[in-house]
């Protein structure tokens, strides 16, 4: 069940020998709504090491549910990694899932959806252009299920900075790892 936590603080997130940012501006609504809404969820897995190394465009954000998030909230883009380690998602299908993360979106252009291998197992990766309430925006999507648990790293950015930071998601998709899981 998708739990709508608008209300849930978003802050920026302060990394080891930095400062935290500035405050969030009332124009990030939208962005931080989706960011809100594809952190939802139950029971999680930890990240070996935190992700550190974007480029310094990407303000850490804390977002209450994901194990990381970024944005960059002059231009509306944003990236999170999240976890659910729930029963209720261990036989859904990769495409379904990634379908659950896009309820509410609307005015959806699959532009391509494939699987790939990536840590071990089947994951599938999409890419899609969809509108964030009314606000256009392209997506690109890793869904991932390992260990009993699915595992999301989702970017979403205008239309015109997609290929700018798709660079940026390879690099979080190849920095991922996770803690072995405990017995």
């Amino acid at each position: 069940m998708i739990r709508h936590l608008a209300t849930q603080p978003v802050t920026p997130a302060s990394e080891p020998g930095s400062s935290t940012g500035s405050r969030v501006k009332p124009g990030m609504t939208a962005l931080f709504i989706l960011l809100i809404l594809l952190s939802a969820s139950c029971a999680k897995r930890k990240l070996v090491e935190p992700i550190r190394t974007l480029g310094p465009e990407w303000m850490p954000v804390q977002i209450k549910g994901a194990e990381q998030a970024w944005t960059i909230p002059s231009e509306g883009s944003s990236m999170l990694i999240d976890s659910d380690c729930s029963k209720r998602n261990q036989n859904v299908p990769l495409n379904a899932l990634t379908a659950h993360l896009l309820i509410g979106m609307t005015d959806q252009d699959w532009i391509e959806q494939k699987t790939i291998p990536y840590e071990n197992r089947e994951a599938m990766v999409t890419t899609i252009s969809l509108k964030v309430d009314g606000v256009k925006q392209k997506m690109q999507i890793l869904v991932l299920k390992k260990e009993g648990c699915v595992f999301d790293i989702v970017m979403s950015t205008p239309e015109d900075k997609f290929e700018k930071h798709l660079a940026d998601f390879e690099k979080v998709q190849k920095l991922f790892t996770l803690e072995p899981k405990s017995k």
